[in-house]
């Protein structure tokens, strides 16, 4: 709790001199390098530490389990949503209720998920869901560990075969004797890549940039608990 009150604190420093500026500069690194340490240390470095026991006794669920928290979570900071529990008739257009669009969307156009999720054909054109397809992901993987504690139909999570560099392998799922076999180490890295090219496009000064910091700083609002409040133009869209 101790660490939570200190992060809230330094991001209510930070926030007071970004309202109403969208260009980089050294306060918007303050903010990414709260929110990359954050996410390093409740779920890298937890994550490193499971895989570092080498057990293969079953670990992998609660590997993946989190990894899909982060997927979920990085395609919201990239949209601006926030998740709502109440009825969707009174939604601002920030929020969601169901996750599906929001989980599946980043499989779809993130490039660590490049020919897993997507791939590209031709310099403008991509075609989705190949050769893995997002919705069976979300329904066979994410759902299934978030709400029964196991992957279903023929999804299965392992440790990468020797010889599999996991750092660098690009596809972290295989199909062997009709089994979809998820790396959780493999992913662990992706998810890592992901993070460094992210924060990456938050420094970016192109109007993309802008947008994403705008996303960025409404989500970090909601994670330290402020409420809506119209005088930080983050909330008015």
């Amino acid at each position: 709790m101790e660490k939570e009150n200190k992060e809230k604190t330094k991001w209510t420093e930070i926030r007071e001199k970004l309202n109403q500026n969208y260009e980089y500069d050294d306060t918007w690194e303050q903010a990414i390098k709260l929110f990359q340490e954050r996410l390093k240390d409740k779920y890298f470095k937890p994550i490193q530490l499971i895989i570092g026991v080498k057990r293969n006794k079953g670990e992998g669920f609660s590997i993946v389990t989190l990894q899909c928290a982060l997927i979920e979570m990085f395609s919201a900071f990239r949209q601006g949503k926030i998740h709502i529990q109440k009825n969707a008739k009174n939604m601002q257009n920030y929020e969601y209720k169901e996750s599906t669009k929001i989980f599946t969307s980043l499989l779809l156009e993130a490039p660590i998920f490049k020919d897993v999720f997507w791939q590209q054909q031709g310099k403008k054109n991509r075609e989705i869901n190949t050769p893995y397809n997002a919705s069976d992901f979300y329904k066979y993987v994410r759902c299934g560990l978030m709400h029964e504690a196991r992957t279903k139909e023929n999804w299965c999570i392992t440790s990468a075969p020797k010889g599999i560099d996991e750092k660098t392998e690009k596809c972290f799922i295989k199909t062997e004797s009709g089994q979809n076999k998820i790396y959780r180490t493999v992913l662990h890295y992706k998810l890592l890549e992901y993070l460094d090219n992210y924060s990456d496009e938050l420094r970016q000064d192109t109007p993309d940039g802008k947008k994403l910091r705008k996303h960025f700083a409404r989500k970090l609002d909601h994670l330290f608990d402020f409420q809506p409040n119209s005088n930080y133009d983050w909330w008015t869209e």
